[in-house]
């Protein structure tokens, strides 16, 4: 007797398909024959062996069939990188299949992850790539997306930022609930949203960068400064090609210059008190740290002045 089916063995077979499975055997047909066989069953029939069952969703599609997702959080693709890729897909094939799901807009599928096998791919000249169909929702597909390139080292830190405030948008959710979401903490979280409080002018350098100079360590320090001190503070970062460790120490000292200035004048920056045997000296500057030197000097130039007046003539 013939395997039955998966049409015909799959508790799901009776119901009726939704819009996005319709589109999906459409574009099967199309890329499959005239008989798909989409897996939007639970259960494949066919298996190998007993351990073993077919992955529901995998099939070799041509790659000219597939577009990126103009959603999709990462923007900038290293080219050193995708040429490495490229050269062993030429070798090997591509190892790991390019998540999909149809898309009735483009008559194909539209890329959830996996972009850079994907372009690898058409770099090596293949015509065809293995990728599992699938269809998520649009929240569940920005969350995956979010998911997988925060685990990138190479994300760009303003694509990941500017993701996290569509998903916030989208949402009119907390913090609090973004952390929940993306399994992060609330703290991770907050540090990638406050780079959108950054200089405009600085933020366009940053989206634009090439150079992987701009990560965020560098761009949540550059935002400890005022607005208007931010694009000097990231030129001398440029044009000096400091390290983060080093913008964090010019961001100090300036921070600390700025403060000093807010301050100057103050009656008191530092009180000092003595107690000697007949009296109890107090001593006030105007400046935060004071040497032994300048309290010796400061005490000299009282007692020449007690010295003057108590010398003064009588009157």
């Amino acid at each position: 007797m013939p395997a039955p089916s998966p049409a015909n063995s799959s508790p799901k077979s009776s119901a009726a398909p939704t819009a996005t499975e319709r589109a999906a055997r459409a574009f099967a047909e199309q890329t499959f024959g005239a008989e798909p066989t989409l897996p939007f069953d639970a259960q494949p029939a066919n298996t190998i062996h007993t351990d073993q069952r077919r992955l529901p969703g995998a099939f070799l599609i041509a790659v000219n069939r597939l577009h990126p997702d103009p959603n999709q959080p990462r923007r900038t693709l290293d080219e050193g990188l995708l040429r490495e890729l490229a050269d062993s897909i030429r070798r090997l094939g591509v190892l790991q299949p390019i998540s999909v799901r149809p898309d009735a807009g483009i008559d194909g599928y539209r890329i959830i992850s996996g972009e850079r096998r994907y372009r690898a791919a058409k770099a090596a000249g293949l015509t065809e790539v293995p990728c599992w169909v699938q269809t998520p929702d649009e929240l569940e597909l920005l969350l995956r997306q979010i998911g997988e390139n925060w685990q990138r080292s190479d994300l760009h830190p303003m694509d990941l930022a500017d993701s996290l405030r569509a998903l916030q948008t989208r949402l009119a959710c907390t913090q609090k609930k973004l952390a929940e979401l993306t399994g992060k903490s609330e703290a991770e979280v907050s540090k990638y949203l406050t780079l959108h409080k950054l200089n405009p002018g600085v933020q366009e350098q940053a989206r634009h960068d090439t150079t992987g100079v701009f990560g965020r360590r560098l761009l949540t320090t550059l935002g400890r400064l005022p607005d208007a001190d931010q694009p000097a503070v990231l030129n001398q970062v440029l044009t000096q090609n400091l390290t983060a460790i080093d913008a964090e120490r010019v961001v100090r000292e300036r921070l600390e210059r700025q403060r000093g200035e807010k301050t100057r004048g103050a009656p008191t920056g530092t009180n000092l008190r003595f107690v000697t045997a007949n009296a109890i000296v107090r001593l006030a500057f105007r400046k935060r740290h004071v040497t032994s030197d300048e309290v010796l000097k400061a005490l000299r130039e009282a007692g020449d002045q007690v010295r003057a007046e108590r010398d003064q003539p009588s009157a």
